[in-house]
């Protein structure tokens, strides 16, 4: 079973989003000479850490992480045409399509700096949605991603737009397994992971935009899990 970062259903890509639909399939045809079973997946919707809301329940345990070429959700940051500072945005309209999980937006995500209570809150879907609303003044500031961070540049007419707060950074996207994952076969996948993308491995991770997996555990993301909190 391939499933994504919640129990199996039979279309992952609404429940987890077309990204980690992605490279979930990405790396099961990659690890397919591996030949074995294994319930482990991309965990990443807008964000690196979707897995913090499923993991008590479904017993979800980190084993490695994937570097994904302009995945985003590695920092986060607020920005604006007129405010100075993320309290210039207080009481203000403020874009953003990363609100659907808001405690991780308001725990881990501004540390405690801002809640999203603190905005008149504009919720998009597309992801150069949020800058365009500042760009044309429908929104006096917007929360986007590194990832969006990067496309600012190159959209025509944003160069007033500037970052007026930024998060820390976070680890890169996450694989988890469930806990209904035998310990043996969560082991051959950890051990696997850093071969995935050599030799003819190494095209295939190219094309669907993975530049490195690696084994990894928990204790890398102990900062994220205490923010979070249970």
């Amino acid at each position: 079973m391939y499933p994504c970062a919640i129990p199996p259903r039979s279309n992952c890509i609404p429940a987890c989003g077309k990204a980690t639909f992605l490279l979930t399939v990405s790396i099961i045809i990659l690890l397919k000479p591996v030949n074995f079973r294994f319930d482990c997946t991309a965990s990443s919707v807008g964000n690196s850490f979707v897995f913090l809301a499923f993991r008590q329940k479904y017993q979800l345990e980190v084993v490695g992480t994937a570097v994904v070429s302009r995945a985003g959700g590695q920092q986060y940051f607020l920005i604006s045409k007129n405010a100075s500072d993320a309290k210039g945005c207080f009481g203000k309209t403020m874009a953003t399509d990363h609100a659907d999980d808001p405690r991780f937006i308001e725990r881990v995500v501004s540390g405690k700096a801002f809640v999203l209570g603190d905005f008149q809150l504009v919720e998009t879907q597309r992801p150069l949605q949020a800058i365009k609303k500042v760009l044309t003044g429908e929104a006096e500031c917007a929360l986007i991603d590194d990832a969006q961070m990067a496309e600012l540049p190159h959209i025509e007419g944003a160069e007033g737009i500037r970052s007026v707060w930024e998060s820390g950074k976070f680890p890169s996207m996450t694989l988890v397994a469930f806990g209904s994952t035998p310990p043996a076969d969560r082991k051959k996948f950890k051990d696997g992971l850093s071969r995935v993308c050599d030799g003819e491995g190494k095209t295939a991770c190219a094309e669907v935009g993975i530049m490195a997996l690696s084994a990894a555990d928990a204790s890398g993301y102990n900062p994220v899990l205490a923010a979070y909190g249970k």
